[in-house]
């Protein structure tokens, strides 16, 4: 099993989700089915996982990327996964294979991934390099502990210097735990705090792979707060499942719903969510 201690920081408009994965766990063999929850408590749950930050209070909108793009999935290996032979090679397709997964449960095209020979000819033209410009993307990075401190600095221009220097200290208190680290930086819009541009997720190559990344690329969504203790899902501190539930998925889906759209209000968002959840348990 995978303990974790999330948080989420946000700064200047630049929300920080940080995650230390410890040790991993099996999966429960039994889960409460969709049909076992009223759509009061479905849309209690929603309202949980999207209005709220673990310890740090509350969001006034929704926090979405804009409904009619895909987003892009780029996985860059750090120097140190190259020295592994064909290391990257699994990293990035596995990254790829988690965005097809996730794409394919979404109900629509919302995500796509690069693999690994995509990825390669990348690193070797610079008219392909190009691409890592592109908005609406995640890129995720993952190396040893200390190339993702370099890489965090390395991309201070980008992110904001004065934001990098927080999550830094925030992450080195943190390190001291032992813990791999998994964590996420989103950043919205200059002038939309709730329209999400582009995100950027960092691995350590000891923490569990998989599980990082569905978790760190579904809340690059929007989906940022766990959910109570109990529930059946990956989005919670028990860390009973290390892959999407049926209840992580309904979520998933939930949230990509056109209907609900970026700045939305909690009051706004629960006029709407019950018929919405009433349509995808109706399918």
């Amino acid at each position: 099993m995978t303990v974790r201690s999330l948080r989420v920081i946000v700064v200047s408009g630049l929300i920080l989700l940080a995650e230390l994965a410890l040790i991993n766990m099996p999966y429960a063999a039994e889960e409460p089915a969709l049909e076992d929850y009223s759509v009061q408590q479905l849309t209690d749950l929603y309202v949980d996982l999207t209005f709220a930050f673990e310890g740090n209070g509350k969001l006034e909108g929704l926090s979405k990327w804009p409904n009619s793009v895909p987003v892009k999935v780029m996985t860059f290996p750090r120097d140190s996964i190259f020295d592994k032979g064909d290391r990257f090679r699994e990293i990035i397709d596995l990254a790829s294979s988690v965005a097809t997964s996730l794409d394919r449960g979404a109900g629509k095209h919302v995500l796509e991934a690069y693999g690994s020979e995509e990825m390669v000819n990348m690193a070797l033209s610079p008219e392909a390099r190009s691409r890592v410009t592109e908005l609406a993307s995640i890129f995720l990075y993952v190396g040893s502990r200390g190339e993702i401190k370099e890489t965090a600095t390395m991309l201070s221009e980008t992110i904001g210097r004065h934001v990098l220097d927080i999550h830094r200290g925030y992450l080195s208190g943190s390190v001291s735990a032992g813990g791999p680290l998994c964590y996420g930086v989103v950043l919205p819009e200059p002038n939309d705090p709730y329209t999400i541009l582009r995100a950027w997720v960092f691995i350590e190559d000891t923490a569990a792979i998989e599980e990082c990344l569905y978790e760190e690329i579904m809340q690059s969504f929007g989906l940022f707060n766990d959910l109570p203790a109990g529930a059946p899902s990956m989005f919670n501190d028990d860390m009973v499942y290390n892959v999407p539930t049926p209840l992580d998925w309904f979520m998933w889906r939930l949230h990509l719903d056109s209907r609900l759209r970026p700045g939305m209000s909690e009051s706004e968002v629960r006029a709407v969510a019950p018929q919405l959840i009433s349509d995808l348990l109706n399918r």
